[in-house]
C-alpha cells in the first residue's frame, strides 16, 4: 500500500526533471517506505522531456496528470505514443465552449494501454448514458461547469 503520493506539477522542466528525479528517488527508497511520484503535466513545450526517460531509470511514476493535452502539446509523438502504450485512462474532464467541449485534463494510471478511437467510442456511450460528472465552479466573472467521466 502506498504510503507517500509525491506530486511534481511541471510545466516545460525537462531539466529539472532529468537532474532532480534520481536525486528524490534516492531519498525516498532510504525511507523505506512504499511511494509513488505523480507528474502533473501541464502542456510543456519543452521537447526534451520525453516520459521515456523517467521509465528508463525506474523513478516509480506510477500516475501522469495532463493539462489541456493534445499532440502539439504532448511534443513528441514518441512520447504520446509511450503514454497510450504504458498507461490506462482514469479520468477526464472537459469544459463547454458553446457547443464545443475543450479538454482540460486526461488522467492516467500506469498499466495498461489505450487506443484514441475506442477512448472517444467510450467517451461517447458514456455521454450517451449520461454517466457525465458535473462540477460547478463559482468564479469572479460568472460559473463555470467542468464535465468529467470516470473510467474505473
Amino acid at each position: 500500500m502506498v504510503q507517500f503520493s509525491l506530486v511534481l506539477p511541471v510545466h516545460n522542466q525537462a531539466c529539472f526533471l532529468k537532474r532532480n528525479l534520481p536525486i528524490i528517488k534516492r531519498k525516498l527508497d532510504k525511507l523505506g517506505i512504499d511511494y509513488e511520484i505523480i507528474i502533473a503535466e501541464d502542456g510543456s513545450t519543452d521537447q526534451s522531456y520525453k516520459i521515456e526517460f523517467v521509465e528508463k531509470n525506474n523513478l516509480n511514476v506510477s500516475w501522469l496528470f495532463i493539462y489541456q493535452w493534445d499532440l502539439e502539446v504532448m511534443g513528441v509523438n514518441e512520447s504520446w505514443n509511450y503514454i497510450k502504450n504504458n498507461f490506462r485512462p482514469v479520468q477526464i474532464a472537459f469544459i463547454r465552449q458553446g457547443e464545443k467541449f475543450s479538454p482540460v485534463y486526461l488522467l492516467l494510471k500506469k498499466g495498461g494501454s489505450f487506443n484514441e478511437t475506442l477512448l472517444n467510442q467510450k467517451i461517447q456511450e458514456k455521454i450517451n448514458k449520461n454517466e457525465v460528472g458535473i462540477k460547478e465552479y463559482e468564479l469572479s466573472y460568472g460559473k463555470v461547469y467542468l464535465y468529467y467521466l470516470n473510467f474505473e
